[in-house]
């Protein structure tokens, strides 16, 4: 059975990758939780983050977890937009729901576009 959405070779998987993998590379062997919420807020091309709901594609939440002080932070919509909350790992789900704001900037044609077989790095 093929999946519904199969595009890993596409052209905007392999950026998102290269500018994670630059990120990391630059940021060390101690990358803080404040440099990972960097990378996941700032918009496409500088970051991770993308706003093209209307073309299905677009950053929904994002987290960061601290498995050390047993908490992660997350942030409902995409961070160029909403606040970073802190949640306890030991505490229970309190309920609560947040509210998200999901703008929508469609990319560019360019952004899906396929790659070649050998061209994913």
């Amino acid at each position: 059975m093929q999946p519904i959405f199969a595009c890993f070779n596409c052209a905007i998987w392999v950026e998102r990758i290269r500018i994670a993998q630059q990120r990391l590379d630059r940021e060390g062997t101690r990358i803080t939780a404040d440099a990972l919420q960097d990378l996941l807020g700032r918009p496409f091309p500088e970051g991770l983050c993308v706003h093209d709901f209307s073309g299905f594609f677009g950053t929904l939440w994002s987290e960061v977890f601290d498995v050390t002080a047993g908490t992660v932070d997350i942030c409902f919509g995409p961070p160029t937009h909403n606040p970073w909350r802190t949640f306890s790992l030991d505490a229970p789900a309190d309920g609560v729901v947040y509210a998200a704001v999901l703008p929508d900037t469609p990319v560019d044609p360019g952004f899906w576009r396929r790659l070649g077989p050998g061209l994913e790095s």
